[in-house]
């Protein structure tokens, strides 16, 4: 690009495409040339190049598939494609940049498969110089010389594996198609895991009618196969249902409120890759980039630094979460597993601990209304259940498999900044006027996370209260008993109703909730605290500027209008009151799921806190030094 915006003619082009597609075909030995596309432009057809083709990307995104892999070229990266290797491409972004296309002698030695180099200057500085080749002109020394040292780079190249496995079984490709996996979320967060990219970072609203549909399909319907869909329990004081269609901790857990959290977890997957992209862009106001290297210049590798500290922990993330989900599997289903084989090897009864669908074979009648359907045996419910806990395993892995993700990639992206020996830097944006310090793109990863988790509590909470109304307890007068005497200590100590947890509860108490909480604070109170100091060392400068300036003059009245600004930055990214909302929110649920008779003072006390924070937002601000 010219400084005037305008694509630089190449020699090699002679104004026309007829004379470009004629000097391709001939046995010139390299063709250099400008190239820019559209914004968004669909998927070209496969196809393939007699010529080794080198594309220097200056502006923008390509995406390149061949047959089995799919490669990301962001800008400020030059790739290779080696000779008659198939593939499509893709551009978003607006791309733009330089080909260098090489003549099948000039590519021996070289690559076989596809690679994307680390920035390198000396490529750029290589490829602009052939730009600008006259091709009229026969290669003198010089040019041989700069063609031997692009091949020298490209032989031994500094290679980025910005790269996913495509799946190639047509069942899988056909999912992974439907999907509409988001390439750059998954290239970010789950290099590595090619399947479990493909689920989490698919379109929100295709993955949720995904598993909205499939739960139908494997559970609803199966339950009434298995005529375990609609069980009455004639003798509960409480809510009478006992089959699997009546158990909402199962139906619409996994109908509606799991493919919900899904879809969100998946659109903030898809969105991670460009907002943290957004960063490294210069504001519209001329302002410099959020994210800068050291020395100010831009931090194009900032995606892929994310990533690869991300990949690190890729083995110990999926082995950890492999190992949860099994323990939390096998003591969930230890006692069922242990019934039925008593009842089907050995012909023994078993006193299982739950009457419901699960062991829907050994109610007795007419204790228990099956609604006309007949009793199925053991080995019927044994395989409902299968399919039931399958499904429940599943969830449990994907579920913490993206926590722990998502958990590295914004401590990851924390630790970019926060970290001295990495080569980025942190420029706020203090004139943002919604007072974000160019951080507000991020702050919408960090509430997204926070939403998804206060969701899953508040199913944690509403299970509670339901296996307390299973347990024979009505939920309106354990709610009266408890405002009667909301002084008194032992009313409240006996109505914490840890009878009526089950293992399951336990299980989410323990592995899942209160891992939640610490996992989404972590960075984000780290991060609070970088920026902090960050404010605290922007006052400091402030202070010594006004102390420089005197009173009135434009100067001092300049840095007060900074200070002013400073004053009013939020050290959330998300917003200071909304992220108080999402850690008073997470508290109460926490608790309230342990200790449900202390609910009244916790909404209290929380509302209370918030209140507070509200009102401490009207006190004055620090000031500067001399400032009246």
């Amino acid at each position: 690009m010219s400084e005037k915006g305008q694509v630089r003619k190449s020699m090699f082009s002679v104004q026309n495409m007829e004379e470009l597609g004629r000097l391709y075909e001939s046995d010139t030995p390299v063709l250099a040339y400008d190239f820019k596309r559209r914004m968004v432009e669909g998927w070209t057809p496969e196809h393939s190049h007699h010529r080794g083709q080198l594309v220097a990307l200056t502006q923008g995104l390509l995406i390149v598939e061949t047959e089995n892999e799919r490669w990301l070229f962001p800008s400020q990266r030059c790739a290779w494609t080696p000779p008659n290797c198939k593939h499509a491409a893709r551009s978003v972004g607006g791309a733009a940049g330089s080909m260098v296309d090489l003549s099948p002698e000039m590519c021996r030695g070289l690559p076989k498969t596809p690679c994307v180099f680390n920035t390198s200057e000396l490529l750029f500085a290589i490829v602009h110089r052939m730009v600008g080749w006259d091709l009229r002109q026969p290669l003198d020394a010089a040019k041989k010389h700069l063609i031997a040292t692009l091949r020298d780079e490209i032989r031994q190249p500094d290679r980025q594996l910005l790269r996913l496995t495509i799946p190639r079984e047509e069942r899988l490709a056909m999912l992974r198609r439907w999907l509409r996996p988001n390439e750059e979320g998954q290239e970010l967060m789950y290099k590595g895991h090619p399947f479990l990219g493909t689920i989490l970072s698919a379109h929100p609203l295709r993955l949720g009618v995904l598993l909205s549909g499939a739960s139908i399909l494997l559970l609803l319907l199966p339950a009434l196969w298995a005529h375990v869909a609609l069980i009455k329990d004639t003798a509960s004081p409480g809510w009478p249902g006992v089959g699997f269609w009546q158990r909402w901790n199962w139906s619409a857990m996994y109908v509606v409120v799991l493919p919900l959290i899904f879809a969100g977890t998946a659109a903030l997957s898809r969105a991670c890759a460009s907002i943290f992209a957004s960063l490294t862009i210069p504001e519209t106001n001329g302002a410099e980039a959020t994210v800068t290297k050291l020395d100010g210049s831009p931090a194009s590798d900032f995606l892929a630094s994310i990533s690869t500290e991300i990949s690190r922990s890729r083995h110990l993330i999926f082995g950890g979460v492999f190992v949860i989900t099994a323990a939390l599997t096998i003591a969930d289903v230890a006692l069922i597993a242990r019934g039925y084989f008593l009842r089907i090897a050995r012909h023994v009864a078993f006193p299982f601990p739950d009457s419901d669908w699960s062991v829907a074979f050994q109610l007795s009648r007419p204790a228990f209304d099956f609604y006309g359907w007949s009793q199925r045996g053991p080995a019927s419910n044994l395989a409902f259940d299968f399919l039931a806990y399958t499904a429940q395993t599943l969830a449990v892995f994907f579920g913490l498999f993206w926590i722990a993700k998502y958990w590295a990639t914004l401590n990851s992206f924390s630790k970019q900044l926060i970290d001295n020996e990495i080569d980025f830097r942190f420029n706020p944006w203090w004139s943002d006027p919604l007072h974000r310090m160019g951080l507000l793109e991020v702050g919408k990863l960090f509430t997204g996370f926070l939403f998804v988790a206060v969701l899953f509590q508040v199913y944690v909470f509403g299970h509670r209260l339901q296996l307390i109304a299973r347990a024979g307890t009505n939920l309106s007068k354990y709610a009266d008993e408890i405002m009667k005497n909301p002084k008194s200590i032992h009313v409240l100590w006996e109505h914490r109703a840890f009878q009526s947890c089950t293992l399951g509860m336990w299980l989410l108490l323990i592995f899942v909730l209160l891992p939640v909480v610490v996992i989404s604070w972590v960075p984000l109170l780290r991060f609070r605290r970088y920026l902090r100091r960050i404010i605290a060392e922007r006052h400091r400068t402030l202070r010594g500027d006004l102390k420089r300036f005197p009173e009135g003059s434009a100067e001092r009245k300049t840095v007060l209008r900074e200070w002013d600004e400073v004053n009013a930055a939020n050290i959330w990214p998300n917003g200071d009151f909304a992220g108080w909302i999402f850690l008073t929110l997470m508290v109460v649920l926490t608790i309230a799921a342990w200790f449900p008779p202390g609910l009244g003072y916790l909404a209290v006390g929380g509302g209370g806190a918030l209140l507070l924070k509200l009102l401490g937002g009207f006190l004055p601000k620090a000031k500067a030094a001399g400032d009246s």
